[in-house]
């Protein structure tokens, strides 16, 4: 099953994106497997900044066709590295094995698992759950449950309570007494040395004719949650939400919108604090992001992330995030587009794993012409933090500044924004090296001190924005010295001195 942002969705991603309040997002390079023309990047798992596992397919021309193979990679604080992994295939012509999920207990300790073009136990050549094992020193395959006479048999998550106490999810055929094969929701369960298959509840949803997972997540062994929809990636007209209590999956549905949805994650916190993440289409066959959260006895939609919604973390309830053809922020209230990639063409992110507090790993593709490369992101706290307050203008409750870009000097790709100074009007950046107490400066305050270096006059927009790339060149700023910023203007409809400036904020520099 393959998480696939539509196209309709990826217009969405021009939107003007807001500052990152915990820091800034940046593509982080992530190899692709020599010759392959198509790379994804399906899930990925950290144990801290400097150990994570990510997992995938690599697909590239054979005789008569292509191949698709299960790909690795690991982080080891500096930079990813392809780690090699078993693709089993009794045909070359015929290869089609790939990573859908992983999870990490221990750096000995990872699972990770798929589906693989085999030969079943009855000869039928077809596709069955892949599951692998990391010892610490390499990739092994171990023994899960096959099926008979048929194919489509995959996991799309692994979620782990304890090293004996593992969720597997996805896709499962069955061949029900006295009736024809149908897909049911994989969920099957690891005890420590053996799997077993727990069926969750079942719909004839025809026509799409079975369902599956897509994610799970423990709070406890007899508190688990997984969502999903239609069978091999399908929306459906139903919500797809499921609860194990220990005994039994039980259907706990969630909100239905749109004509056909899907469930893509879910993150447990609490009994009484769930949240999904997935898409809908509506009667014009739009798509649009869809969220909600349980509170322990019903499920609140909450407003649609504009970004999609294929993956999901959530630090606190103002703090969450979703990604898509970017990344959406909930602030507690709604969604801001945090990130759109710019310089990246065409990304999808379909999964999100926390780093630490403010910090995160996006992985998913980039498409470039005809090639899909592996695409992973970061969000790294940048060292900048907002201060001093605005004073009110003629535009409203007064200008606020903030920054794209990082705050490395190597990278030197920051970028001072301000919003909210009235229309058209000019001002300038201007920066030094002291935090001061607010002292009066035009109809506003000044809180910059020090040697003050003031950039070019620019003028702000109809919209009261403006921007402008900071200039490295004789700033003298070296790795770990701060800046203060502020932006001063020119105001002359609100009377007084005629002039104002805008809060201000600290930037750390990184090497």
């Amino acid at each position: 099953m393959k998480i696939l942002i539509p196209l309709a969705v990826l217009a969405l991603s021009s939107a003007l994106r807001a500052q990152d309040p915990c820091g800034v997002w940046s593509p982080v390079p992530i190899p692709d497997p020599p010759g392959a023309t198509q790379t994804v990047v399906e899930d990925v798992k950290a144990l801290g900044p400097d150990l994570a596992w990510a997992v995938g397919r690599q697909t590239a021309p054979v005789v008569g066709g292509s191949a698709t193979k299960t790909v690795a990679w690991r982080w080891d604080g500096t930079s990813w590295t392809i780690v090699p992994t078993p693709s089993p295939s009794p045909f070359p012509e015929a290869t089609w094995c790939e990573l859908e999920a992983v999870e990490i207990l221990s750096a000995n300790d990872v699972w990770a698992a798929g589906t693989q073009r085999i030969v079943g136990p009855d000869g039928f050549l077809g596709n069955q759950v892949l599951v692998l094992h990391w010892n610490g020193a390499q990739w092994s395959i171990v023994p899960s449950p096959m099926t008979n006479g048929g194919s489509g048999n995959f996991v799309d998550d692994i979620e782990a309570i304890s090293a004996n106490d593992i969720w597997f999810v996805g896709d499962w055929l069955t061949f029900p007494p006295n009736s024809a094969a149908r897909k049911e929701a994989l969920a099957m369960h690891w005890n420590g040395s053996s799997f077993a298959i727990l069926p969750a509840p079942f719909f004839d949803n025809a026509p799409i004719g079975g369902h599956g997972l897509t994610k799970v997540a423990a709070i406890a062994s007899d508190d688990v949650w997984s969502v999903g929809g239609g069978h091999d990636g399908d929306y459906v007209g139903f919500s797809y939400v499921v609860h194990w209590d220990g005994s039994q999956w039980q259907y706990v549905p969630g909100p239905t919108a749109g004509v056909m949805q899907r469930w893509y994650d879910v993150v447990a916190l609490a009994s009484d604090d769930v949240w999904i993440s997935g898409e809908y289409d509506d009667a014009t066959g739009t798509p649009h992001g869809l969220a909600a959260r349980w509170n322990g006895s019903s499920w609140t939609r909450l407003p649609d992330p504009p970004t999609g919604a294929g993956g999901m973390h959530v630090f606190a309830p103002d703090r969450a995030y979703v990604s898509g053809t970017g990344i959406s922020r909930w602030n507690g209230t709604g969604w801001d587009v945090v990130e759109t990639f710019p310089t990246v063409g065409f990304p999808s992110a379909l999964a999100l794993e926390p780093i630490a507090d403010c910090s995160l790993w996006a992985v998913g593709r980039r498409i470039s012409g005809d090639v899909m490369s592996a695409f992973a992101a970061r969000l790294v706290p940048d060292g900048s933090s907002v201060f001093c307050t605005g004073m009110p203008n003629s535009a409203g409750a007064g200008a606020s500044i903030g920054h794209t870009g990082s705050s490395s000097i190597s990278a030197a790709n920051l970028v001072l924004t301000v919003s909210g100074v009235p229309a058209r009007k000019f001002g300038r950046f201007f920066y030094g090296d002291q935090r001061i107490p607010p002292v009066v400066f035009g109809n506003g305050v000044r809180c910059v001190g020090g040697p003050l270096k003031r950039l070019p006059v620019v003028a702000a927009s109809a919209s009261g924005a403006a921007a402008q790339a900071f200039p490295y060149a004789g700033s003298n700023v070296t790795a770990g010295s701060a800046r203060s910023f502020q932006f001063w203007y020119r105001d002359p409809h609100a009377g007084g001195a005629l002039h104002n400036a805008s809060n201000a904020i600290e930037i750390v520099f990184a090497p």
